[in-house]
């Protein structure tokens, strides 16, 4: 697992592996068994995560954006309709 993780390093440059595979060492000093499949699963987990943080932050620049337009109506369609939601993101380009 520890070639792996320093071989995606090398490919990628992304200090994001070197997070991990600390993680990860830990846990093999713990005596755990580490697959591919539990990396995978801790990289899913964080990029969703980066990702929920993403959505939030860009939520939220959009109701300050139609707040300030006026626009309360287009708040409470978008909050209820993700399609509305994407729309509004590409004409305020956010």
């Amino acid at each position: 697992m520890e070639a792996v993780l320093h071989m995606l390093m090398a490919f990628t440059r992304d200090e994001r592996y070197e997070e991990i595979e600390e993680e990860i060492m830990e846990n093999v000093k713990k005596g755990e068994v580490i697959t591919l499949c539990d990396f995978a699963e801790k990289m899913e987990k964080k990029g969703m995560k980066r990702g929920v943080k993403q959505g939030v932050k860009q939520a939220n620049r959009l109701v300050i954006i139609l707040a300030k337009a006026g626009r309360n109506d287009d708040i409470v369609k978008a909050a209820r309709d993700p399609e509305y939601q994407e729309k509004l993101f590409q004409e305020f380009g956010i």
